[in-house]
């Protein structure tokens, strides 16, 4: 199950495409977690000052990011559901950055989600191994979608 979440009402409708999206990556990329007693997972949709506040509190920067993710790996005792873990997007960043490209605005925020997710899955991208690896599912996943991910060195 994936839970959107949002303080600002006019982020919702992004919620169910995205939903959609998400749920598909984990099937395909980790079809154990529904083969056990399912998942949960928690898509937060910020605006800058929100995601700049977490990344203080867990990475100590004092400046807003696109994506953040923090895997959980709980398994919740009453109905065995495992919370695979939280995936915050900044909307005012994926705003600004689809402007700039000319892009559609659904489009980043399904890129910057599923990044976070990747990295619940395991994905890196520090090296440029690590990167390539992560580029290369992220073009798995968008692709069926007529998503073209876009990427300047040392982007997400």
């Amino acid at each position: 199950m994936i839970r959107i979440h949002t303080s600002n009402p006019e982020y919702s409708p992004l919620g169910e495409r995205l939903s959609g999206l998400l749920a598909g990556v984990i099937a395909r990329r980790a079809p154990e977690l529904l083969e056990e007693g399912g998942y949960s997972l928690d898509l937060f949709l910020m605006d800058d000052a929100e995601i700049t506040q977490l990344n203080r509190r867990h990475k100590n920067c004092e400046h807003a990011t696109d994506v953040l993710a923090f895997a959980d790996g709980e398994i919740d005792p009453d109905d065995q559901v495992i919370h695979f873990g939280d995936v915050a997007v900044s909307v005012e960043t994926a705003e600004r950055e689809a402007q700039a490209r000319n892009l559609q605005l659904i489009e980043e925020i399904m890129l910057y989600a599923l990044h976070g997710v990747l990295h619940l899955l395991g994905f890196l991208d520090s090296t440029d191994e690590e990167r390539a690896a992560m580029r290369e599912a992220e073009r798995e996943e968008l692709a069926p979608l007529g998503i073209t991910p876009h990427w300047n060195s040392g982007e997400l």
